[in-house]
């Protein structure tokens, strides 16, 4: 409805409009396994065990990529 009456009565310039700041989603080391080691500036992790992101997923689907470079097993799991 506001779109509709500014489209007909006119809309006042409401300025710049301010952006919010992106937070960056990285691993976080103090919620990581014993075995695990964080690289590429806490986007990759590599040896065995688990370890956390900085922030939840808020969107309802994600895409995530797994890639094995050497070993035998991987888990991935995902909490909604």
């Amino acid at each position: 409805m506001a779109c509709f009456c500014s489209c007909i009565w006119g809309n006042p310039d409401p300025g710049p409009v301010r952006l919010r700041e992106v937070q960056q989603v990285v691993i976080d080391t103090s919620k990581m396994g014993v075995d695990c080691v964080v690289v590429k500036s806490g986007r990759r992790v590599c040896g065995t065990g688990a370890a956390l992101a900085n922030a939840p997923i808020v969107q309802d689907k994600s895409y995530f990529e797994v890639k094995i470079q050497c070993g035998v097993y991987i888990g991935f799991i995902v909490l909604f």
